[in-house]
C-alpha cells in the first residue's frame, strides 16, 4: 500500500485464517476470528477490475501521496493499478466514472455475503476509508464467486507474486501462480493494524488476516497455511 488506509478504532479484530474449497465452497480450514467483520484495506479492488470492461482509462499520475505507486509512468493502466494497488488511480477513475463506487453486480452479492453495506464513496470501496467492515470467511466466499465469475481478474492476480505487492519475497516463487491479493489497514500515523492476503489456487480459495502487520511481513505463514490444508477433508464452519 502507498497511502494509509484508516483504520476505524476495534478491539474485536485479530488474526484469523480461513480457507475454502474453491469448487464446493466447503470450509477446509478456520481458525481465530474469521467470522469478525473487520476493514478490509485494499482487498475490493479486484471487483473493480472485475466490472471495468473496457471503460477503465490509462490515467496520468499525480503529485499526490495517493499516487506514490512504486517506479515512475507516463500513464498507468488498470493491470498495473491493481497489481500495485495504487489508490490515486482509483480514485481519479471514479472521479471520471462515480458508478464504479458501488462495484456493480458485486455490490448487492457482498453485502449478502456480509459487507457492511454498500460502498457510498470511492475511499470506502478502496479501503482508504474504513468506515465499512467484512469478516475473513464472507471475504473467501466473494473471492469464489469473482474467481467464477471474472477468469481475466484472476489472471491478472496471479502476477501479483512476480510483479505485485507481493514480489521480492522469499514466499513470492512459492505463490507463483496463486491469484494474491493484499490489504493493509492503517492507522493516522501510518501502522499497520491489520494486514489481510487473499488467496486463490485452482483448489483453494484462501484469507490470512494478522493483526499489527503488513501483508509482506506474513506471506510465508500464507504458504505454510496453505500447505497445511491440501490434504484435509472438507469440515463445515461451526
Amino acid at each position: 500500500m502507498n497511502a494509509a488506509e484508516l483504520a476505524l478504532p476495534s478491539q474485536s479484530a485479530g488474526d484469523a485464517f480461513v480457507v475454502l474449497r474453491r469448487d464446493s465452497g466447503d470450509v477446509l480450514l478456520a481458525e481465530g476470528d474469521y467470522r469478525v467483520a473487520m476493514p478490509y484495506g485494499s482487498t475490493l479492488k479486484p471487483f473493480l477490475h472485475a466490472i471495468a470492461g473496457d471503460r477503465a482509462p490509462a490515467l496520468e499520475p499525480r503529485g499526490v501521496d495517493e499516487w506514490a505507486c512504486g517506479a515512475p509512468l507516463a500513464k498507468m493502466d488498470l493491470r498495473t493499478a491493481l497489481l500495485r494497488s495504487c489508490n490515486g488511480y482509483f480514485i481519479d477513475w471514479a472521479a471520471k466514472d462515480p458508478s464504479i463506487v458501488r462495484l456493480g453486480e458485486y455490490g448487492p452479492a457482498l453485502v449478502a455475503l456480509g459487507l457492511s453495506r454498500a460502498p457510498a464513496e470511492i475511499t470506502e470501496t478502496i479501503g482508504l476509508r474504513s468506515a465499512l467492515t467484512v469478516s475473513p470467511l464472507a471475504l473467501a466466499r466473494a473471492y469464489r464467486l469473482l474467481a467464477e465469475r471474472s477468469v481475466e481478474t484472476v489472471e491478472v492476480l496471479e502476477a501479483n507474486a512476480r510483479e505485485g505487492t507481493l514480489s521480492g519475497l522469499k514466499a513470492s516463487a512459492q505463490l507463483a501462480g496463486i491469484a494474491t491479493k493484499t490489504g493493509t489497514v492503517r492507522d493516522s500515523a501510518s501502522r499497520p493494524q491489520l494486514g489481510w492476503i487473499v488467496a486463490v489456487s485452482e483448489e483453494l480459495v484462501a484469507v490470512m488476516v494478522r493483526a499489527g502487520e503488513q501483508p509482506r511481513d506474513f506471506a510465508g505463514e500464507l504458504v505454510e497455511g496453505l500447505a497445511r490444508v491440501e490434504t484435509r477433508r472438507p469440515a463445515t464452519a461451526p
